[in-house]
């Protein structure tokens, strides 16, 4: 039931008080749990007579490194938390939830527990050649299989990443043909600067679009055309690095027009690249669709008709990378997608030098290495210095 916080005697608020004790609480220690009203007032009150009875205010993410500490939790699961906190989109909330339920950590200790036994045999004949013999077809199958369920995790990063950052789309053409417009119509807020005078977009602009459990990044880009020197080429050079980085490009032309000049040069160089033809400017005419097989959509960045064509396909293509699948679990963490290659490349070394015949020496330190690379995704060959930096960016409370 509710209790009166005092301070000196003096009521400061009206709180709930709950006993954790260890082993059962989130830390796995005996844990006071204050639960106030709200008021900032009250908090700062009771915080500081906390502290000034011997109390300190916690760390960034000190709470959930304790977790992990104490064994209640392994690393990939602390990370879950924060990747949880910072989830953009449905699709990210339930990467991140499956995580922290500790699915990447029972596979990751799963396929190092394999190759664990895998070097206690080779050091075992290390140590005594006259006693015990290696298999090295058998050997050299299991490497393979363990390398294949590796590879299989990381076939997912990729799309891991898009889920957590979302899809890069670039918003690209000529000055004045309604990138900025475009922009505006989508996010519908005045983010852009909208001008008839060329060149006005001198930086890329970004804004996020949530579209179903996904996320797209838009990044509003500097007309490219042949300038001289100064800030408009430099806005046409991080256009063109935009390009480069992008995973979707909304090509947008004036639909009055046609493809005319450079947007020609500037099809050719996206060919290879997801991409999207937008006619824009359709209230003042339309010259029909570019010839080639692109898809395409027509609308009016000003009056916003045909707008829900272009995010029909930019959803679309967003699905395509991020597809709701069934079971699908996929990493979302660069730090777990690091090691997984790591311990990939060590295992590739390792089945080379036991296809080669190397000495059996050379082939269990290939073997350590994949087994340290893979405790390093749990925590457990992991250093201070990387836990140190994995729980810095937590904020206060956590």
């Amino acid at each position: 039931m509710p209790t009166w916080i005092k301070v000196k005697g003096a009521p400061v608020d009206q709180a709930m008080v709950s006993y954790l004790k260890a082993p059962n609480s989130f830390t796995g220690e005996d844990t006071i749990e204050i639960s106030l009203h709200g008021s900032m007032a009250s908090l700062r009150r009771v915080l500081a007579e906390i502290v000034r009875l011997g109390g300190r205010l916690a760390g960034p993410g000190e709470f959930t490194k304790r977790a992990f500490l104490n064994g209640k939790i392994d690393l990939s699961q602390a990370e879950a938390v924060i990747d949880l906190i910072e989830a953009k989109s449905n699709r990210a909330l339930k990467n991140a939830a499956q995580q922290l339920e500790g699915w990447l950590g029972r596979e990751v200790a799963r396929i190092r527990e394999e190759l664990v036994s895998l070097l206690v045999r080779v050091e075992g004949a290390i140590d005594f050649p006259d006693d015990l013999t290696i298999n090295k077809q058998r050997l050299g199958s299991e490497v393979v299989k363990r390398g294949r369920e590796i590879a299989r995790l990381l076939a997912t990063a990729d799309e891991g990443r898009v889920v957590r950052e979302g899809l890069r789309v670039a918003i690209v053409g000529r000055p004045n043909v309604g990138k900025s417009s475009l922009l505006n119509a989508l996010v519908k807020a005045e983010r852009a600067i909208v001008s008839c005078e060329p060149g006005t977009t001198r930086d890329t602009i970004e804004e996020e679009l949530r579209l179903g459990g996904g996320v797209v990044v838009l990044v509003d880009t500097a007309g490219i055309r042949r300038v001289g020197r100064g800030v408009e080429r430099e806005g046409v050079r991080r256009a063109e690095q935009e390009l480069d980085l992008a995973e979707l490009v909304l090509l947008v032309i004036e639909a009055p027009k046609g493809l005319v000049g450079q947007e020609k040069a500037l099809l050719k160089r996206l060919k290879r690249r997801p991409l999207i033809i937008v006619r824009n400017k359709v209230d003042l005419g339309d010259a029909g669709r570019v010839s080639g097989n692109y898809p395409q959509c027509k609308i009016s960045a000003l009056t916003g008709d045909g707008l829900a064509g272009v995010i029909k396909m930019v959803r679309s293509a967003l699905g395509r990378r991020v597809g709701e699948r069934a079971g699908v679990k996929v990493l979302i963490n660069e730090r777990h997608k690091e090691c997984l290659t790591r311990a990939r490349e060590s295992l590739i070394r390792g089945l080379g030098a036991l296809r080669r015949a190397d000495s059996a020496e050379l082939v269990a330190e290939d073997l350590k290495q994949a087994v340290v690379a893979l405790g390093e995704i749990n925590g457990q060959e992991v250093s201070s210095q990387v836990i140190d930096q994995i729980f810095s960016r937590f904020c206060v409370g956590k």
